[in-house]
């Protein structure tokens, strides 16, 4: 069963209310990089309210900030950038799961250092 969706009628007035917030952080950031087929999401499970690009990545709000939200395929944690310092990899694969996913972001942000301006900022 998929506990995740894209449609908004399956949202609740919290969910929306949550997927506003994402979706305003998301029109004033410019530090997620470029992003491709992304979809505004649902878990039922959950209860979160995230982003998701073509290549499964995805994002959530941490403090009203878009961050990526990462999961070790390894060793099933999960959490933001953050939440990874405590993260104590099981094996050989977790360590470099991690490695990876943290290089990736790092090379993310350099590329994004020159365009950091806001929607909201153009708007004015």
């Amino acid at each position: 069963m998929n506990n995740t969706t894209q449609d908004l009628s399956e949202f609740g007035y919290i969910e929306l209310m949550e997927a506003s917030k994402l979706l305003k952080a998301y029109a004033d950031s410019h530090n997620i990089g470029e992003l491709k087929g992304l979809t505004l999401n649902f878990n039922s499970s959950s209860g979160f309210v995230f982003l998701s690009d073509e290549d499964l990545r995805v994002y959530m709000l941490n403090n009203d900030k878009i961050e990526e939200w990462f999961n070790c395929s390894y060793c099933g944690f999960e959490g933001f950038k953050d939440d990874f310092k405590d993260h104590k990899p099981k094996n050989a694969e977790c360590n470099e799961f991690v490695k990876d996913c943290f290089e990736f972001e790092n090379a993310i942000n350099e590329q994004n250092d020159n365009y950091n301006i806001s929607i909201s900022e153009v708007l004015k």
